[in-house]
């Protein structure tokens, strides 16, 4: 399991929503293979 919330940044203050700010860091990750294709990540309960 990866650290997710080490390698995905959220500015609370920035004009871009969170969930999108989430969504580009996810593929921007996945684009770089920080995050292999094939990774499987969690609901949004296994995050709190």
């Amino acid at each position: 399991m990866l650290p997710y919330k080490s390698i995905i940044s959220l500015d609370k203050n920035a004009k871009t929503p969170l969930f999108l700010q989430i969504t580009n860091n996810l593929m921007e990750n996945i684009k770089n293979g920080i995050i292999p294709k094939s990774s499987k990540l969690l609901g949004h309960t296994g995050y709190g």
